[in-house]
């Protein structure tokens, strides 16, 4: 049965993705050696229910990594289904955006970026840490021992008042004040908060694209190989239309052509595929395996107590001894003959 592609004319780098052992799925990044591996779409097997079954084959070299595009309603299916085959190599840690709210993300690094934060706001949390200040053509180097507002006269003979913004440095043995305005550059001197801010301001721009995420698999070999990666996720079903014709011998028998109509929405162009409808209705469902899970523990409480000294019971005895002696004067008296 011929087939009309409805398909999209961007190209995008194909990426492998697995599932060859769930603890490889992790968040974060991995250094990558060798260019990216591209793996195109070779075999593509569409069902009535609303699923397709998506197949990439190719051969990469060395250690490589490669990365595949999704919308973030199909990464539910693809963290659920995906397999890949190394043949002579291993499968690396395969990474992924988490789902966690953005601001949620950007709270988790040193540096907070969220609720967009003025540059007071941001010296204000990077106290005590060491920076370079250009003002005009001097450059000072110090550590941040916070921000002040002060008032100042400005106009005509000091009759307006406005509020001004100073950054104090502690540099060497002085404090240099430095008002916010006249700062024309700042260098963070700590690498690592280099680092965390920009982490944060790359989980800022990636969160701009909330319909695709990016799923990254890295491989680890030597030599030219072939890999192997499949996965089932959500697609159009297809849909069948037939036409009859007529000739106009009547000696000529009729023919009926059945077309099936596929929607390629996918990121990947499908390019001397094997293609194969199905109509049966498999069993599809959905399972929610992006959205980070947290449970509820329950607190211990430490005991505490009042004293260290053993506990005693000097009291009860007394009591018992009293008691004791009291029982023994009240016994009657032997009656006289």
């Amino acid at each position: 049965m011929p087939a009309i592609f409805d398909r999209p004319t961007r190209r995008r780098t194909i990426g492998l993705v697995g599932l060859a052992f769930a603890a490889n799925l992790t968040w974060g990044g991995e250094a990558v050696l060798g260019q990216p591996a591209d793996i195109p779409v070779k075999r593509v097997v569409l069902f009535s229910s609303g699923v397709g079954y998506f197949e990439h084959s190719g051969a990469i070299a060395g250690d490589t990594a490669a990365e595949l595009r999704f919308k973030t309603a199909q990464i539910n299916d693809v963290l659920k289904s995906l397999v890949v085959e190394d043949r002579g190599g291993l499968v690396g840690t395969i990474t992924y955006p988490s789902n966690d709210p953005i601001a949620k993300t950007l709270g988790s690094f040193q540096v907070n970026i969220s609720g967009n934060p003025s540059l007071g706001d941001l010296l204000n949390q990077l106290r005590g840490a060491r920076v370079t200040v250009t003002v005009g053509a001097e450059r000072l180097t110090g550590t941040i021992l916070g921000l002040e507002k002060v008032k100042k006269q400005v106009g005509p003979e000091g009759r307006d008042i406005v509020e001004e913004w100073r950054l104090n440095l502690l540099s060497g043995a002085a404090i240099r004040t430095v008002a916010l305005d006249e700062v024309r550059g700042l260098a963070l001197e700590d690498a690592q908060l280099q680092e965390e801010l920009g982490k944060a301001l790359a989980a800022l721009a990636q969160a701009r694209d909330q319909d695709k995420k990016p799923v990254q698999i890295n491989f680890s070999g030597q030599g030219d190989r072939r890999v192997r990666l499949g996965y089932v996720v959500e697609t159009p079903i297809w849909k069948t239309s037939y036409r009859l014709i007529v000739p106009a011998d009547p000696a000529t028998k009729p023919s009926l052509q059945g077309w099936a109509i596929v929607e390629n929405q996918t990121d990947n162009d499908w390019k001397d595929v094997d293609l194969t409808l199905v109509s049966g209705r498999p069993i599809s469902f959905v399972q929610d395996l992006y959205q980070p899970l947290y449970i509820q523990r329950p607190v211990v409480e430490p005991e505490l107590y009042a004293s260290l000294r053993p506990q005693t019971y000097d009291d009860g005895m007394a009591e018992e001894k009293a008691a004791a002696r009291f029982g023994a004067n009240d016994k009657p008296m032997a009656k006289s003959a």
